[in-house]
């Protein structure tokens, strides 16, 4: 599996991976650039022009886009209770953070709404 993922070339890929992405968070997301993964003992991975969508009743159609995500994990360490990530390093981000009439926020995603969804029943049957 190592060997696989050290020497595959995941932009291939990288529909199969947003689309994924996309179902857990309940919004489009593009991944438009390169995706590289180095395999080693610290090893990292690189992905460029990433686009979340924005809820479908925010002003504007992205609610997110990063220009360059790098990211290095020390793999031993996911044998442990602490996971250590030497670097985590963001490059041209661009956020729009905005709640709704309702109180309800954009960056509240998919699987977060739907654990959210009976404290927001409940507090609007108080309300009535």
């Amino acid at each position: 599996m190592l060997i696989f993922l050290s020497t595959a070339d995941l932009t291939q890929h990288r529909d199969f991976i947003a689309d994924n992405i996309s179902k857990i968070a309940g919004r489009g997301l593009n991944l438009n650039g390169e995706l590289e993964l180095n395999i080693s003992s610290t090893s990292s991975i690189v992905v460029t022009n990433i686009v979340l969508a924005n809820a479908a009743w925010a002003s504007t159609p992205e609610m997110l886009s990063i220009h360059r995500i790098e990211v290095s994990i020390e793999l031993p360490s996911l044998l442990h209770d602490d996971i250590h990530i030497p670097r985590f390093h963001l490059q041209g981000v661009k956020a729009l953070m905005e709640t709704n009439t309702s109180g309800l926020s954009n960056w509240i995603l998919a699987n977060q709404l739907m654990m959210l969804l009976p404290l927001l029943m409940t507090r609007t049957q108080q309300e009535r």
